[in-house]
């Protein structure tokens, strides 16, 4: 399970920009882009001048890897006994919430 959850992160890069290249209506979606687009320029910009290249996608990977790590450690533990509701079939019972 850890070893995949160190994809999560790229995961998540590709599902925002997968979401708001769509046709499906996204509130914002000029201004999104052009912060994904702003953010990406800058922080790639950065590494590929500061650091040789070599370097600078090793850097990309553990950047990657500990961000996904993280919020993983974080998530996880919270997630743990929850119902599965992908499984077919599955209608879980309402509870109260008093």
């Amino acid at each position: 399970m850890f070893p995949l959850l160190l994809l999560e992160g790229l995961n998540l890069h590709v599902k925002s920009i997968t979401s708001l290249s769509a046709r499906t209506p996204v509130n914002g979606r000029k201004i999104e882009l052009n912060m994904l687009a702003g953010r990406f320029m800058i922080y790639f910009g950065l590494l590929f001048w500061l650091l040789p290249f070599g370097m600078a996608w090793a850097f990309i990977g553990v950047h990657l890897a500990v961000l996904c790590l993280d919020m993983g450690a974080t998530f996880a533990p919270n997630h743990k006994g929850m119902p599965a509701r992908w499984r077919a079939g599955y209608a879980p019972a309402e509870r109260s919430s008093i």
